[in-house]
């Protein structure tokens, strides 16, 4: 093979090189997504708890009565729990598009991968 040649397939090897298989990366980027939900999850559990110990300070003074007849419209739960729900799925559906782009990046890297092992195996 001339050196030129050579030379070039030297340094397209080393460009598309991964030191890790698909599966170490994907691996590695499922251990980040878990810890990242993990510090969601953290971050909700201090809200909630810094929550209950604000209502816990607040004083049972009658002068602050609360009305003992519900003020609000029993629909509205309803509504605030469909909001919900639709962020949850909003939510479910940009975690899967996100799966979705790194399972796309890894067939990818897969694909680079398989064809400059064919590469060096036609050309060594």
């Amino acid at each position: 093979m001339p050196p030129h040649i050579r030379q070039r397939l030297e340094e397209e090897t080393e460009r598309f090189h991964h030191p890790h298989s698909v599966d170490e990366d994907l691996a590695a980027a499922s251990k980040r997504h878990d810890a990242l939900l993990h510090s969601k999850a953290e971050h909700a559990h201090e809200q909630v708890e810094h929550a209950k110990q604000v209502a816990a300070t607040h004083t049972s003074d009658p002068s602050h009565s609360v009305p003992t007849k519900a003020t609000h419209n029993p629909d509205d739960i309803v509504k605030v729990k469909e909001q919900s729900v639709q962020e949850k799925r909003r939510h479910v559906e940009q975690q899967r598009a996100e799966l979705g782009d790194l399972e796309a990046r890894l067939r990818r890297a897969d694909q680079i991968e398989q064809s400059l092992r064919a590469k060096l195996g036609t050309r060594a």
